[in-house]
């Protein structure tokens, strides 16, 4: 294990072997950090001219793979997020896992590390669907293999949206976190809505992920209308509610408040991947995008299909909650964990 030393921000980033230090090389200079570092961070690379060639090739791919296999001992201070706005072939999991796959390699090329897809994107919303067993995802599925790809070789993590079947026969409307070094983080939604009751069972925790130091908290449509499933991501120190969601025609409304509050309401970011085209007995009303802590929509998409990207800032996020402390309102605090 090596470790460099980053002189002007103060941190330290490790790395397993030679072939890594390279990835995070070429990740440096891809993020936009200061030209001080990469002096420093260059210097160590021309030491090393069996390197040096494939660092370059690395940077001019802009690919990173296996990114997972570093980490920052500080978060970052910006975290850009895509959400995907798509409608999917109702019932083609394979098909749809490529379609993933392929807007990864686009989230890449935008700097982002978090791409989130709707609700039931593996499949579309078709709860008629669920009775063909090949609607169904488990964790080991081959039919993913093409997510974890792009994944190890895009350092982004994918949010994908499954009819999911536990190890131990639970049924999940889930939200498959599909991480650069292969590992999966299944959340399944605790708030289900009609007749989705009759097929599926409520999660049984609210899953956080840390992305570049961020601690990021997973929901699934109905969720984000029960204000206590936001209050306990927050008390679990999220500072980003990601949403995969449905909303409809009739639901322009909603998706803007419902949004906009847990954001508020938490001194949190909230983003929402709404489904769209239509399907039995709905057509979405678009409108993904990104709400920032003060409740301000970031962005806003229209009713047709598209990727969707904004930065999210860690010194806004943490003014805010700095001025709610003041005001004898404190919020949970940002939390600066190490990766492990």
């Amino acid at each position: 294990m090596a470790n460099i030393v980053d002189v002007d921000e103060g941190s330290t980033w490790s790395f397993l072997d030679n072939e890594a230090t390279d990835r995070a090389l070429a990740h440096r200079w891809r993020s936009g950090q200061n030209r001080r570092s990469h002096q420093v961070i260059l210097s160590h690379a021309y030491r090393r001219p069996g390197h040096l060639l494939r660092w370059i090739e690395l940077i001019a791919c802009r690919k990173i793979p296996n990114a997972s296999r570093y980490h920052a001992a500080v978060p970052s201070e910006t975290l850009i997020v895509t959400v995907a706005q798509i409608s999917p072939e109702p019932g083609d999991v394979r098909a749809n896992a490529r379609s993933a796959a392929a807007l990864m390699i686009e989230t890449a090329d935008a700097g982002a590390k978090l791409l989130v897809f709707p609700q039931l994107s593996l499949v579309s919303y078709d709860l008629e669907l669920f009775t063909d067993p090949s609607a169904w995802v488990t964790e080991d599925d081959p039919r993913l293999d093409v997510v974890r790809q792009a994944s190890a070789e895009c350092g982004v993590t994918a949010v994908v949206g499954a009819a999911y079947r536990g190890p131990d026969n639970t049924a999940w409307i889930a939200s498959l976190a599909i991480r650069p070094d292969g590992e999966i983080q299944v959340y399944g939604k605790q708030n289900l809505h009609g007749v989705e009751r009759d097929l599926f069972q409520p999660g049984d925790k609210i899953q956080i992920l840390d992305i570049d130091g961020w601690r990021v908290a997973l929901a699934i449509c109905y969720d984000a209308a029960v204000p206590g499933h936001a209050a306990e991501a927050a008390g679990l120190g999220a500072e980003v509610y990601a949403v995969s969601a449905l909303y409809t025609q009739e639901e322009v409304r909603r998706i803007d408040v419902h949004s906009a509050a847990r954001a508020m309401d938490h001194r949190m970011y909230a983003v929402v991947a709404n489904l769209a085209g239509r399907g039995p007995g709905w057509e979405s009303c678009g409108g993904s995008g990104t709400w920032h802590p003060d409740g301000t929509r970031l962005s806003q998409a229209r009713t047709d299909p598209g990727v969707f990207t904004m930065a999210l800032s860690r010194s806004e996020l943490q003014a805010l909650r700095d001025k709610d402390a003041l005001a004898g309102n404190p919020r949970t605090a940002l939390v600066a964990d190490t990766w492990t």
